[in-house]
């Protein structure tokens, strides 16, 4: 999937993007300590606002649901128009599970913009069948193990710039939360403790001091940082800069928007778009590679039972055999969708297994 040269919402936000690679960040950006994914759930539903509960309503809002569905599971926000998963769409009313209707008060990083309750439909589909349907098409499936940005926010009022947190501007962290959600990623918000605010200033994040913001970062162990700043120059008019570090890569933003949730939206958008380009394995249609890796260190049964249940967990995973038994080690054979690589990035990104330096094979140790 390309990256987004520019994205645009016609007459309400206007979003650039560039990218920019270099050592210098490459050195700066590897955080010490060992990253961690975010658990990611409920990739298999979603809600819609619906206008009311009416049966005529019901299977446009299911299949609306399922669209959403296809975005979280493909990482491609366009998925739901694509022609190629018009078939899939066609069969939402099969592939459904569960649905139910509920209410809740719109997020926004703006409480005069909060009015009414909205009615939302529901929706939990099938995963084996759906998994299934969409591998059919050759379509690559984003597994559920997958990274988590540290988000740094600086807005400012009257006292001048301070770090978002849920004590300061909640809206906006709902807005941010609800919108990732959508997408099917997951954020990770700092502590603000005592910690933070003797490594970091809102003004570092707001100039994008890089050695700053890796220093802070490090604690957390995210696998990317994503750090920005949002203000309204004059009423009706909101600005945000943002800066995306990610395995050597800078990616910035400049966005500009009449209402904060705008520019917040697009810019999970586009966090997603970039996360999904890097992470998404390529798959060939009804294709499951085999693939030999062996787990030292496992010294009692326990350890076996857990090192077994774990791979049999990896969401691209759908066979795993014991092929041989030593003392302290036990070697697997794994099949899973995307192969090799899905995998290992897999193993790499859930952090259960440790990969053992120059063993030059699939040779891990079990972390406790």
């Amino acid at each position: 999937m390309p990256l987004p040269q520019s994205l645009t919402c016609p007459g309400r936000l206007h979003s650039v993007v560039s990218m920019r690679m270099s050592l210098a960040c490459l050195l700066l950006i590897l955080l010490p300590c060992a990253a961690r994914a975010v658990p990611v759930g409920d990739l298999y539903e979603a809600e819609v606002p619906v206008s009311d509960q009416t049966d005529q309503r019901r299977p446009g809002a299911i299949r609306a649901a399922l669209g959403q569905v296809l975005i979280k599971l493909t990482g491609d926000r366009t998925a739901p128009g694509r022609p190629e998963f018009a078939p899939v769409l066609g069969e939402s009313q099969r592939l459904v599970q569960q649905y139910l209707y509920r209410e809740r008060v719109p997020v926004s990083a703006d409480p005069a913009l909060v009015t009414q309750p909205e009615t939302l439909l529901w929706a939990r589909f099938d995963e084996r069948l759906l998994s299934q349907q969409l591998r059919g098409l050759g379509a690559s499936i984003w597994g559920a193990e997958r990274p988590g940005t540290l988000v740094w926010l600086v807005s400012e009022d009257a006292g001048g710039p301070f770090i978002v947190g849920q004590d300061s501007k909640p809206g906006f962290i709902a807005v941010l939360e609800d919108r990732a959600r959508r997408r099917g990623i997951g954020l990770v918000f700092p502590l603000l403790d005592l910690e933070d605010s003797s490594r970091i200033r809102a003004a570092d994040i707001g100039s994008a001091d890089l050695p700053a913001i890796t220093e802070a970062s490090a604690r957390y162990g995210a696998d990317a940082v994503l750090a920005g700043k949002i203000v309204s120059p004059e009423p009706g008019i909101w600005e945000a800069e943002w800066h995306i570090y990610l395995a050597g890569e800078t990616l910035d933003w400049n966005t500009r928007g009449e209402i904060a949730d705008l520019a917040l939206e697009e810019l999970i958008d586009s966090l997603a778009d970039t996360l999904a380009a890097r992470y998404v394995i390529q798959s060939v249609a009804g294709v499951g590679t085999r693939v030999s890796i062996t787990v030292a260190e496992i010294n009692t049964n326990d350890q076996y039972a857990e090192t077994l249940k774990y791979l049999r967990s990896l969401s691209s995973v759908t066979d795993v055999q014991v092929t041989q038994v030593a003392p302290g080690q036990v070697s697997f054979s794994v099949t899973a969708h995307g192969g090799e690589a899905a995998i290992v990035q897999a193993i790499a990104l859930s952090r259960r297994l440790q990969p053992i330096a120059n063993s030059g094979e699939r040779i891990y140790r079990l972390l406790p």
